[in-house]
């Protein structure tokens, strides 16, 4: 990545090679003696010419040059170097205004779109003085397809960014960086990018429940915070850490973790509220002296997952990582082998409790509760032309993705693969790293349901044994009004809720069982009023709670301030002489989700089928 500012350019010698001079109107080669013009001669027949500019611009070639635009969201235009070896080589021009206070980015692509052209560009002004020259991204290692992109360090493709000062027209040169050396001819796709300058600083700390946190792909490390709805982004703030591989927010620490791709490797831990450094675990390998990489950091409960990459034999591993306080060191322990299979990001969805990993535009299922640990059949992700740089689960489970290229996704449906695109990140170079910060988990709600046809018939009951106050209960209401008796612990302050719905035997197909649905609010015609009796009593010595209503269903019964802890007893009474059965769902709901009440809730009378081994 080369970045340059336009207003002070015009020393652009840093940019040529040796031997070559620039000049007004634009440069040339000046071999100092004929000895040098002969052997550049060779060199070029030999196809070994040295990376400069195919040939002189003219005026001309300005004049024809495609007129082309730059905006926020980039522009995309298509071509392709066809004569190479014409004389002079192909150079496709294209002319570009820009106004002072832009920030200027160029990326061709080539590689990512599986074009063999190895290409080069370079920018000049309107007077044909030499601006700035890009052949591939800086800090590459070129031998990583997975993670070839434009705008990223790691493509051999050219990527610039500048900064406008003043308000000028700008040329684009794109050629064969090596005429008649092979890979010299191809289709490109380049992208024009124009933003305003951010303000100093837009990051702001503490990051709070609900954010999504993006870590970019600058040497020095920084974040930026992204807005989920249409992938906006702050202007990234320096972490000053070194070149992040993935960030991880921890939620049973409270604590940002920073995976840093250096050798060796580390993990530091950032503070969510302050942004400050906290300490630094360097990378331990279970066995062996190789230090491997960490390209991925996942928490799931109170583990945190990683995926490491052995440099030596190109393995990637799914990890545990722990980590050791007094030495500051961070053990790698192997979990699950992907082979040669290039995953570089996770995320664990926390209903299911299983862990994603990420392969191309594949998502990986991995069962992490059922060992041994597999993966099953992979999910490709459909509509996504990039492959996946990140991803993370939100605090509702929607897992969100970004590819190499900075587009920001939603995964409709995990199961099909179906995404949606949001927009791209409003950031340069790469996202290497996205996590959400997330809050409690979401919590299970205070209620639980307990159906009648789970219940025996009540005559069956009439022969259990039974503490003095149940069989009380049952010898007064034994088949004369008597449905159900229910039981739960309590504390004392507590306030509930108990309804009684109409439970409704669906028909089931033809080969299926039958299931229920408490949700039709039916009743069979009872003889009478078709009124229940529905109370609440206590079990606690010196306490004489005693709460009724009788009504039609559906009904409701609000209990509030219960007086002491202890057990208590839920009756239903049917009307006296109607002896019609009816099946029904008693539910009961408490306003503390870690309440006892919703959780004990049992059949006293008669038994529960549902809990009885045949």
């Amino acid at each position: 990545m080369i970045g340059t500012n336009l207003a002070n350019s015009s020393d652009t010698s840093k940019f040529l090679p040796d031997g070559v001079n620039p000049r007004p109107g634009g440069y040339a080669m000046r071999p100092t003696n004929r000895l040098f013009l002969f052997a550049l001669i060779i060199l070029f027949l030999c196809t070994t010419v040295p990376t400069v500019f195919a040939v002189e611009p003219t005026a001309v070639d300005f004049t024809n040059a495609f007129s082309a635009t730059c905006d926020d969201p980039p522009m995309s235009y298509n071509g392709a170097i066809t004569s190479p070896t014409q004389v002079p080589p192909q150079v496709d021009y294209y002319a570009v205004d820009l106004v002072a206070g832009q920030f200027f980015t160029i990326d061709v692509d080539a590689e990512k779109i599986e074009s063999p052209l190895d290409s080069i560009l370079h920018v000049f002004d309107a007077a044909g003085n030499l601006v700035a020259v890009s052949d591939e991204s800086l800090n590459v290692p070129a031998a990583d397809p997975a993670s070839s992109a434009p705008g990223m360090d790691i493509s051999p493709d050219p990527y610039l960014e500048m900064t406008v000062d003043v308000d000028r027209t700008y040329y684009l040169a794109i050629s064969a960086e090596t005429p008649g050396a092979g890979a010299d001819t191809g289709s490109y796709t380049l992208l024009l990018k124009c933003s305003s300058q951010p303000p100093a600083s837009e990051f702001t700390w503490p990051v709070v429940v609900g954010d999504l946190l993006g870590a970019t792909g600058s040497d020095t490390g920084s974040l930026i915070n992204i807005t989920p709805e249409n992938a906006e982004s702050s202007l990234p703030f320096p972490l000053g850490t070194g070149k992040i591989a993935d960030i991880e927010y921890q939620y049973s620490t409270h604590t940002l973790l920073v995976a840093i791709d250096d050798n060796p490797g580390s993990i530091i831990a950032i503070d969510p509220d302050s942004g400050a450094q906290g300490q630094t675990f360097n990378l331990l390998p279970e066995t062996g002296t190789v230090v491997p990489t960490v390209v991925a950091l996942e928490a799931a409960e109170n583990e945190l997952y990683g995926v490491q990459v052995d440099s030596s034999s190109e393995q990637y591993s799914l990890v545990l990582v722990t980590f050791d306080d007094t030495a500051l060191t961070a053990t790698l322990t192997p979990v699950f082998s992907f082979g040669k299979q290039q995953v570089r990001t996770l995320a664990y969805h926390q209903s299911e409790r299983v862990m994603y990993a990420a392969s191309g535009t594949d998502l990986i299922k991995i069962d992490l509760a059922s060992p041994p640990v597999g993966t099953q059949e992979p999910v490709k992700l459909t509509d996504l032309s990039f492959e996946i740089a990140s991803m993370d689960f939100s605090h509702e489970d929607v897992l969100y993705v970004v590819d190499v290229v900075r587009n920001l996704y939603v995964v409709t449906e995990l199961t099909t693969g179906e995404v949606m695109l949001i927009n791209p990140i409003s950031v340069t170079g790469k996202v290497t790293g996205l996590t959400f910060v997330v809050g409690e988990p979401p919590g299970v709600e205070p209620i639980k349901t307990i159906c009648s046809s789970t219940l025996t018939s009540p005559m069956t009951a009439s022969t259990e044994t039974a503490n003095r106050r149940l069989s009380k209960f049952k010898r007064k209401n034994h088949l004369r009004r008597a449905i159900g008796l229910f039981k739960f612990q309590a504390a004392a302050g507590e306030n509930i809720i108990i309804r009684l719905t109409p439970e409704v035997i669906v028909p089931a197909e033809a080969g299926e069982k039958s299931t229920l649905s408490t949700r039709e609010q039916l009743w069979p015609r009872w003889r009478g009023k078709g009124r229940v009796f529905l109370g609440v009593r206590d079990s606690i010595p010196g306490v004489d709670l005693r709460v009724r209503k009788k009504d039609t269903l559906p009904m409701d019964l609000r209990v509030m301030n219960l007086p002491a802890d202890g057990s208590y007893y839920i009756m239903v009474i049917r009307p006296l002489f109607r002896l019609h059965k009816a099946d029904y769902c008693l539910t009961l709901e408490s306003d503390d989700p870690e309440s006892q009440a919703w959780q004990t809730l049992q059949v006293a009378w008669p038994r529960d089928e549902s809990t009885v081994t045949p």
